[in-house]
C-alpha cells in the first residue's frame, strides 16, 4: 500500500478511535489504548478490514494519480467506525488476559509480549 494512502487512512482510523474513547467511559479502554503498543495492534486491526476501500483518480495519460481515501462516504465511515469497535472488543480481552496473567496493577506496559490481530 503506498505511503501517502496509508497515512491517510491511519489519520482517519486514529480520529475513529479517539471518538470511540471519548463516548468509553471505560477505564480499561482508556488505560489499555493509551499504551502505544496496544493503539498500533487497533490501528493495523482496521487496517487489515479496510484495505481495499479507496479509489485512484488522476490523469492515465500523465501517469499522474492521486490515492484518495474516500473518507465522506457513510458506508465506509461506519465500516471503519465498526471495525475499530470490533478491534477494540477483541484487543481489549487480550489486555485483560495479559494483565491477569502478569497481576499487574494499573498502568503496568506489556512489555514485550506479542498479540494478534486477527
Amino acid at each position: 500500500m503506498p505511503e501517502r494512502l496509508r497515512n491517510r487512512k491511519v489519520a482517519v482510523i486514529e480520529e475513529e478511535i479517539d471518538t470511540a474513547l471519548a463516548v468509553c467511559s471505560d477505564p480499561v479502554y482508556q488505560q489499555a489504548f493509551k499504551l502505544p503498543k496496544f493503539r498500533n495492534l487497533l490501528i493495523e486491526y482496521v487496517l487489515q478490514r479496510v484495505h481495499g476501500s479507496y479509489i485512484l483518480i488522476g490523469d492515465r495519460g500523465s501517469l499522474r494519480f492521486q490515492l484518495k481515501f474516500p473518507y465522506r462516504s457513510l458506508e465506509l465511515r461506519l465500516h471503519v467506525e465498526q471495525q475499530v469497535y470490533q478491534g477494540m472488543e477483541q484487543l481489549i480481552q487480550e489486555y485483560q488476559s495479559w494483565l491477569s496473567a502478569q497481576g499487574a496493577v494499573g498502568g503496568r506496559r506489556m512489555g514485550d509480549r506479542e498479540l494478534s490481530v486477527s
